[in-house]
């Protein structure tokens, strides 16, 4: 199976980084290469909640990129969970969003899982941002 037009396609969007949550596939990490993207792989299981430090990994990792001016690219299988939770962080720690907000601001957008801002390490990575 090729990835090429899928990596085609996000170098076609800007896209210049990957947050890949999968545990259950690295990922085309020789079409990234070629490409040169660069793939911060933080495996977790699938219908589980990514940890506190993969969270805070992920979010660390997405501001350096937009710092350099990258845009980067977050997935794991369904896009509605695990992915989800760090783009719920994401919004949290740098647009200032509640989890709530955030919560709602991603169900406009796609369908998520509901009550990802309920979920234990997405709460503590909250919770260490606003200073509880």
């Amino acid at each position: 199976m090729s990835f090429m037009p899928h990596v085609n396609d996000l170098v076609s969007r800007g896209v210049r980084a990957v947050v890949n949550m999968c545990d259950e596939y690295a990922g085309p990490e020789k079409q990234y290469k070629r490409q040169h993207i660069q793939q911060l792989r933080l495996p977790t299981v699938d219908h589980a909640e990514p940890s506190l430090s993969a969270l805070e990994a992920a979010v660390s990792f997405i501001r350096a990129q937009k710092q350099r001016g990258v845009r980067t690219y977050v997935h794991c299988k369904a896009g509605s969970g695990r992915s989800a939770a760090v783009a719920l962080c994401w919004l949290v720690a740098h647009r200032g969003m509640t989890p709530q907000e955030a919560q709602t601001y991603l169900n406009e957008k796609r369908q998520v899982r509901p009550s990802l801002y309920l979920q234990p390490n997405v709460r503590a990575f909250c919770n260490k941002i606003s200073g509880e």
